[in-house]
């Protein structure tokens, strides 16, 4: 979680400082499960949602994260209505910060024809167009981050969780030739990665639970998002999405691990 904390906290404690006496997150005892009753599970909490973001999705992603909001409901979670401006900005600054940071992580390694032949297209593709990154551009996209922080930080102000689709579509079929020879398509990229992109950028804590699947039988997923430090009231709203929906939504994978039980 970067910037949840100054370079003092992050550092840990020293010298006289015994440091907190308690963890950060501190997780409940028991999470709930499907069938028990979930009225009231989340009572005293709200959610936020821009609903001019949250509805820029395909009407299969739009209908099944209603329905997951409605469940979220039905267990005594508020919604309420926020407005986070600048996101396309947002988008923007983060794709020059990570171009940047990427560029200027592996100048050594493009500096070898041996190493630069392994990379595939859309990746060399990608380093080079961060090659006319200036480091104004850096600063300014740093700037923004600043200012999209800030934003963020005014609508946890007013709800304790923000509700967005995971991805505004479900996964695209790869296309023919892609898996051998690499693809190059950011406009696809950059529009399914709308609504993760804040918490990558921001460093806010996020999960996301599949919610539903399209006709192909793909998954779709509610991302929740919450402050710094709220991880438990986040993992907590999570476990309660996924008892409401009551398992089934989305058929389990050949392998699967239940990391919070097992």
């Amino acid at each position: 979680m970067a910037g949840a904390r100054g370079p003092g906290s992050c550092a840990g404690p020293h010298g006289s400082d015994p440091g907190p006496t308690t963890p950060p997150v501190r997780l409940s005892a028991g999470l709930p499960r499907a069938g028990q009753d979930l009225s009231g599970a989340l009572a005293g909490k709200q959610a936020g949602i821009y609903w001019k973001w949250f509805e820029d999705a395909s009407p299969e992603v739009l209908a099944a994260c209603r329905a997951a909001v409605e469940k979220l409901r039905g267990a005594g979670l508020e919604v309420v209505d926020i407005v986070i401006p600048e996101l396309r900005h947002q988008r923007l600054a983060h794709s020059v910060t990570i171009c940047s940071e990427m560029r200027s992580a592996m100048s050594g390694p493009l500096s070898v024809p041996a190493v630069r032949c392994q990379l595939d297209g859309e990746t060399r593709a990608s380093l080079t167009n961060a090659v006319g990154f200036t480091g104004a551009f850096y600063v300014n996209a740093q700037r923004v981050r600043t200012r999209s922080e800030a934003h963020f930080r005014r609508a946890f102000a007013a709800c304790d969780l923000i509700l967005t689709p995971t991805t505004p579509a479900a996964a695209p079929r790869c296309k023919p030739g892609a898996l051998a020879a690499g693809e190059t398509d950011l406009a696809t990229t950059l529009g399914l990665m709308r609504f993760i992109t804040p918490a990558n950028f921001l460093g806010f804590p996020a999960l996301t639970l599949p919610v539903g699947v399209d006709a192909a039988g793909l998954p779709l997923g509610l991302q929740l998002m919450a402050p710094p430090w709220h991880e438990a009231g986040l993992l907590h709203a999570g476990a309660v999405l996924e008892a409401a929906l009551g398992g089934g939504v989305v058929p389990r994978p050949r392998v699967w691990y239940d990391l919070l039980r097992d």
